[in-house]
């Protein structure tokens, strides 16, 4: 990407708050906005992109020309930079959370809640094996019965206590669970390959 001429009059101007200035500088910069967002499209493009254009903005603020760096590398790493550091927070917080299903006899709730801070590294590598478990289970597209066979029988729980617990036969728990496992089974398989 070429400099645009006009671009240090732009970055001047905004660092004196001229807002039209920062909208030629967002557009100006919409390629490296749009592939570095690009890059987090799992996390989430929107974010990505709105960090992008918070980290441009900041770096052609704190841009300080008598330093010899060139102006276009200089943007392009912060902006690579930022919105890496502001996505890997997203991705932390995101692994901190685990999806529970409530099922009681009055209430069917779901809710994302927040794992608890545990220092101890058994602690942490149980959470680290409850993300992945989760994350295979999504990938195995299990339905929510399966599901909860899996969780019980991580949780130690019998296919009897399942079946109790939900009010259905030992047969329809141990059907959840070979279900379950089958399509564990299966994404591992493709996986592989």
């Amino acid at each position: 990407m070429e400099a645009h001429p006009h671009l240090m009059h732009w970055m001047h101007t905004w660092k004196q708050g001229d807002e039209a200035s920062a909208t030629r500088l967002i557009e100006q910069f919409q390629p490296l906005l749009r592939n570095v967002a690009a890059k987090y499209h799992s996390l989430s493009y929107e974010d990505a992109y709105q960090e992008a254009c918070l980290a441009l903005l900041e770096a052609a603020k704190r841009f300080d020309e008598t330093q010899g760096t060139p102006i276009l590398w200089y943007l392009q790493r912060m902006v690579h930079a930022s919105v890496h550091t502001a996505m890997r927070r997203i991705w932390t917080h995101q692994r901190r959370m685990v999806y529970v299903q409530n099922r009681d006899e009055d209430t069917e709730t779901d809710s994302w809640e927040e794992l608890p801070d545990e220092s101890s590294a058994v602690a942490t590598a149980q959470w680290e094996d409850a993300f992945v478990l989760q994350h295979w289970m999504k990938r195995a597209k299990l339905s929510p019965n399966e599901t909860l066979a899996v969780s019980a029988r991580l949780k130690g729980w019998s296919l009897s206590d399942l079946a109790a617990k939900h009010g259905v036969s030992s047969e329809t728990a141990k059907t959840w669970n070979k279900r379950a496992v089958r399509k564990l089974r299966q994404q591992w398989e493709r996986e592989r390959d």
